[in-house]
């Protein structure tokens, strides 16, 4: 960060990092580190709170994981297990841009603790992701400011155009990608293809063909993207995936691995679908909705939605997914 203050500064901003703990690890660390930016301490974690970046309570089994990481790296534990630090909980790695004169947030970003990135240490946005965005914001403030405000009001029509529009499906991976959020997108999927094949039987009994095909595939789904550690991990509240996680009973004679506690027909992955969808949408999409590859390649995207604004909400509420109570 260092290296960008100047640039930062040259556009007449600031650079403020704000922490969890006691002003004395506050000076300890930017001694240590040679910070040249602000740093200031707000133990009660409220900006974290007003911001909404992600704050890891002491008491929480992902805060025992993080002292159990840092003794495996042979770093000093110290401030982590006192009584007085991060007393109120550790904020998480966050990003927020706030414009000056209006107060107005340009771009907003936060990471979310898990095994696959270190519990918040590592698969942060990079700064050229960020710096790129800001840019064009100022760059195009109010036009930018239109199609965040049209983003936030057609989320459910906006999603399911741009994961199937052609030309801008590929922009959106991309653009998951870069914020290490493409296995959510993956794990939806996923599911929708579950779903799908148990609406394919829904007029007729499960035969055991097809039982053991949703079964397998439920199996395959849990190992991929729920399990902890596994390769394609998905972010999820750590209640959530333990829950999921006393479903699926490891049974070393079965082929997949797995004895699923429950019946195939109910919903099985839907609070985590709720969640996984709940970030794509309200998060990650707005932010690719305002980058300036979805300005130059999604104008048709807007034009489309709105000539058909109210036909494509009309089919999206009637939409039925038996993987989830609620729609999303």
């Amino acid at each position: 960060m260092n290296s960008l203050l100047d640039y930062v500064q040259s556009l007449g901003g600031h650079v403020v990092a704000v922490s969890s703990q006691d002003n004395k690890w506050v000076k300890h660390a930017k001694m240590k580190w040679g910070i040249k930016y602000a740093v200031i301490s707000d133990q009660r974690n409220v900006l974290a709170k007003k911001y909404n970046i992600v704050v890891t309570e002491k008491n929480d089994t992902i805060y025992k994981r993080i002292i159990r990481l840092a003794r495996s790296f042979s770093v000093n534990t110290e401030q982590l297990e006192e009584p007085e630090g991060y007393k109120n909980g550790m904020t998480q790695a966050g990003l927020v841009v706030i414009k000056n004169s209006t107060n107005k947030v340009a771009y907003h970003w936060k990471s979310e603790p898990q095994e696959k990135n270190l519990y918040g240490a590592t698969n942060r946005v990079s700064a050229k992701t960020v710096l790129n965005s800001i840019n064009f914001y100022f760059r195009c403030e109010d036009e930018v400011d239109s199609i965040k405000t049209f983003a936030f009001q057609n989320l459910n029509a906006l999603y399911n155009t741009v994961v199937n529009f052609p030309n801008v499906r590929p922009l959106f991976l991309e653009h998951l990608k870069k914020e290490y959020l493409l296995d959510l997108l993956l794990f939806v999927e996923e599911v929708d293809k579950i779903e799908n094949r148990i609406k394919q039987q829904l007029n007729r009994p499960l035969c055991s063909y097809d039982a053991l095909t949703v079964r397998n595939m439920t199996i395959d789904v849990y190992k991929t993207f729920i399990l902890s550690g596994s390769e394609h991990e998905i972010i999820l509240p750590e209640m959530m995936r333990d829950e999921l996680s006393s479903v699926f009973v490891p049974y070393d004679d079965d082929d997949r691995g797995y004895f699923i506690c429950s019946r195939l027909n109910t919903p099985i992955f839907a609070s985590s679908y709720r969640h996984a969808k709940k970030i794509l949408k309200e998060e990650s999409l707005v932010r690719f909705a305002i980058t300036e590859e979805f300005v130059q390649q999604g104008q048709s995207v807007i034009t489309e939605l709105s000539e058909k604004n109210k036909a494509v909400f009309c089919s999206d509420l009637a939409n039925y997914h038996p993987f989830r109570r609620n729609s999303v």
